[in-house]
């Protein structure tokens, strides 16, 4: 299988296809906890850079926050088990050995818990998702494409279109740790195109009153 396409997307197909096994055997009210999932990031061609395994652990939150079925996610592991850059085992956690943290930390410290809570709505247009998460007076918006779609047939383009005549004119994707990237170019007051890849997430902080509706671009 090609590296593009083992991360976030193909641990949660494989959820996918186990919920469908347990459905086929007459149990679809069971919940299914995924009680150990992570990216290593030690030196070596199956580890990841701390930025990629930061990715693929919000990625993989954000579809498990769309599948009710999913009844808890467990991250493996809090912190580093060893000092040794190159043994898998040593380099599975969101801190490093010596108790600093790693981007995925970062990531799960300021997203983990809004989309702990499932998002308020999901829209789904060209391979990209777009999940909305309470946010106090605002609401988190957060955009992704599909990686084997991107990878099929290139990044994904999306328009966002919305009530406010001048939303598009202040808006800016908002930063969070290493995991935020994507392009967002306002066409007009009400409108704006979203350009993303397989890798991207893409974040957006409005008011919770506005309402945004996604479009795919023929």
């Amino acid at each position: 299988m090609s590296p593009r396409l083992v991360g976030a997307d193909e641990a949660i197909s494989r959820l996918d296809r186990l919920r469908a096994l347990v459905v086929n055997a007459g149990k679809p009210n069971m919940p299914i906890h995924v009680t150990e999932v992570g990216w290593p990031t030690h030196i070596d061609p199956t580890g990841l850079s701390e930025d990629d395994s930061a990715l693929h652990i919000t990625r993989f939150l954000l579809y498990a926050s769309l599948r009710n079925w999913l009844g808890g996610v467990w991250l493996y592991d809090f912190q580093d088990d060893g000092p040794d850059p190159t043994a898998l085992e040593h380099n599975m956690g969101l801190m490093r050995y010596n108790g600093t943290e790693k981007p995925s930390g970062c990531a799960v410290r300021q997203l983990g818990h809004r989309i702990a809570q499932r998002p308020k709505s999901v829209t789904q247009a060209a391979g990209v998702t777009m999940a909305r998460f309470a946010n106090g007076a605002t609401d988190r918006w957060i955009l992704w494409a599909s990686a084997a779609k991107v990878y099929a047939v290139g990044d994904a383009k999306v328009r966002l279109r919305s009530q406010s005549r001048r939303l598009w004119s202040r808006t800016r994707p908002t930063v969070v740790c290493t995991v935020t990237s994507g392009t967002l170019w306002a066409t007009n007051h009400r409108a704006t195109t979203a350009k993303l890849s397989g890798k991207d997430l893409l974040v957006l902080d409005l008011p919770a009153t506005e309402t945004i509706t996604l479009q795919p671009l023929n």
